[in-house]
């Protein structure tokens, strides 16, 4: 369904559609350049009439109105389609008219490819926003259609999630999410999508957006309604949010330079306390092409997952038959497409396996007995450490011997059968990393395996 309105007092005349809950505008222009431009792209007398009298119809807000007309199909107002324009008038609480309707295509159009983004399949259901896929595939379409417009990109995690649904539970987890995903959706309001990225993460992309000004208002806003929503109603609780933000094209011409530096970003925020946006400047925070690798994974996310599911799948079979061999191959495989520099395996708090070359094994004797540590994992038996630094507040013993082996994030999962209990790290040395929800269940899938399979020997 694609929509229209006309703001009388702005003179806004905006083409949008709904993706979800959310709006999706397609082109915003002042109703006078619109119609120069009709003039100098339509060729026949006749569209040149019917765009007049839609013109009349909406300028005059007439109500209601149905004609014919042709209107713009690209925010380069390029080229233009047939359609017919079922009109009607409304008005605002401050009783300014404002006109809406819907346009409906006269002309069937061949048949296309529907991009992913346009499908149902493109939501995440818990939030009516944009999943991970969707919202990458929505941006790299955009950077790659849209020349020099700018486009900010924001990438938004909830500080503390964890201790929220520790405290609280999943259920008021969820609750708070989802509280999350209204706020961010309807404080952005068609002027760019946003999306879920798994977990507590959130993400826009703005389209309509002038300059960092209006940015700032929109996330600071997004975080003062967040405060109020929480302010007050449930005792000890704050619901705060960490930005990192980059901008098309200073900052970069594709998706994956853009995400590293709002990524950066987005780090620099949490280790500066946490309840603040950071927006990318590279003399304040430094270029970042050169580290080496990505802070934060980009990849086709489509072929990835499907890559990771046939790798469990293999893993299952290959493991039954060759054994420890089979062990070793995978978690070569994942060194390349997981990004990890090595993995320790610890039955109780021995060491029982390593794989990778360490700078020197770390002793986790005491680690692995300490109740703090212990109670970082999580109901799925994951401990997930983007940036070794956050443990030093909570357990320097960890953060010491993490830092002396030139360990900096690690993921981490145990096991118990047959009365042995296994500790698995899957470690990333000098620099810091993050993974998406979707990793971390594949890597709990193989290290169960993992683990069943040592228990046997």
């Amino acid at each position: 369904n694609i929509l229209f309105d006309y703001n009388v007092v702005s003179g806004m005349f905006t083409i949008f559609t709904y993706q979800g809950t959310q709006s999706l505008s397609l082109i915003k222009i002042n109703l006078d350049e619109l119609r120069q431009k009709a003039y100098e792209r339509l060729r026949r007398k006749s569209d040149r009439e019917d765009f007049d009298v839609f013109y009349n119809y909406v300028k005059s807000g007439s109500s209601p109105f149905i004609c014919n007309v042709c209107l713009p199909t690209d925010k380069e107002i390029e080229h233009f389609q047939r359609y017919q324009a079922n009109g009607t008038v409304t008005y605002t609480e401050l009783k300014n008219p404002l006109v809406s309707g819907f346009i409906v295509p006269t002309v069937q159009e061949e048949q296309k490819t529907i991009p992913y983004y346009k499908t149902k399949e493109a939501i995440d259901p818990p939030t009516g926003l944009f999943n991970k896929r969707a919202a990458m595939e929505y941006s790299v379409s955009n950077i790659a259609n849209d020349g020099n417009n700018p486009h900010y990109m924001a990438i938004i995690d909830v500080d503390n999630f964890k201790s929220i649904n520790d405290n609280y539970g999943h259920f008021f987890g969820d609750e708070v999410l989802a509280k999350v995903a209204d706020i961010i959706k309807c404080i952005v309001n068609g002027r760019g999508v946003c999306g879920r990225f798994g977990g507590d993460e959130f993400y826009i992309f703005t389209n309509n957006v002038r300059d960092e000004e209006e940015l700032r208002v929109i996330l600071t806003t997004i975080r003062r309604e967040l405060l109020y929503a929480y302010e007050g109603k449930v005792q000890g609780l704050n619901v705060t949010l960490s930005v990192g933000v980059s901008l098309y094209p200073n900052d970069g011409k594709t998706y994956e330079e853009l995400f590293k530096k709002a990524d950066k970003c987005l780090y620099l925020a949490k280790l500066k306390g946490r309840n603040r946006f950071i927006i990318y400047d590279e003399n304040k925070h430094g270029a970042i092409e050169d580290e080496g690798r990505l802070v934060h994974q980009v990849l086709n996310l489509s072929e990835h997952a499907e890559y990771m599911a046939g790798l469990v799948s293999d893993a299952i079979i290959d493991i039954g038959i060759n054994g420890e061999p089979a062990i070793q191959k995978t978690i070569e495989t994942l060194f390349e497409k997981m990004k990890f520099d090595g993995v320790r395996i610890y039955e109780d708090n021995k060491l029982l396996r390593s794989y990778g070359d360490y700078k020197k094994q770390p002793d986790m004797t005491d680690v692995l007995k300490d109740e703090v540590f212990l109670k970082k994992y999580n109901s799925n038996n994951t401990m997930s450490i983007g940036n070794i630094a956050s443990a030093e507040g909570w357990n320097k013993l960890l953060y010491e011997t993490a830092s002396s082996c030139n360990i900096m994030a690690f993921i981490s999962f145990w096991f118990e059968f047959n009365g042995r209990k296994f500790y698995f790290f899957y470690d990333v040395f000098n620099h810091k990393s993050r993974w998406n929800d979707n990793d971390k269940n594949y890597m709990l899938i193989l290290s169960k395996m993992f683990a069943k399979f040592f228990s046997e020997i």
